[in-house]
């Protein structure tokens, strides 16, 4: 489980094909102290989608993508800047939502505009396209991962 809190910034050094699948490799050395906490088998959260390490080498942190994956995401490319967040111990405080990095599938962003800020702060408006068969699955007020941030659903899509 993760919060969608972004720990840190990581950047993808490597993308091998096997067959399918990718091999990854990021290098999340801007991670600081908390990449010493990192061991293969451990999930990352990398774009918000849960990847497992396969492989370590001091900084770089190697993963599998599955066929599955691929279709159901985007942004696993050379010289990506990519967002990395540790998955949660039971210990931690939460701070933002639950999510399981668990991605359903891509949408397209069709508005991304400012809104003008209020006693909570600024707010961006964004409007995606999601297939058909995702909408039913979303609920008000849910959290919704767009790549690179989280979004409150505001209210039941049209």
């Amino acid at each position: 489980m993760f919060t969608g809190i972004v720990l840190g910034k990581g950047k993808v050094t490597a993308v091998v094909p096997r067959g399918e699948e990718l091999r990854i490799a990021v290098d999340a050395g801007k991670l600081g102290a908390e990449l010493e906490d990192i061991a293969i088998g451990d999930s990352v959260a990398v774009d918000g989608c849960c990847l497992t390490v396969v492989a370590r080498h001091d900084t770089m942190l190697e993963f599998d993508v599955s066929g599955e994956t691929r279709r159901c995401t985007t942004g696993f490319v050379q010289a990506a800047e990519v967002n990395l967040e540790l998955a949660l111990r039971l210990s931690d405080r939460l701070g933002g939502h639950l999510l399981t990095g668990h991605v359903d599938g891509t949408g397209q962003v069709v508005t991304f505009a400012a809104v003008a800020g209020d006693a909570h702060g600024s707010w961006l408006l964004v409007q995606c396209l999601l297939g058909l068969l995702r909408q039913p699955m979303l609920h008000h007020r849910e959290a919704l991962l767009l790549r690179r941030c989280v979004a409150s659903v505001p209210r039941r899509p049209l």
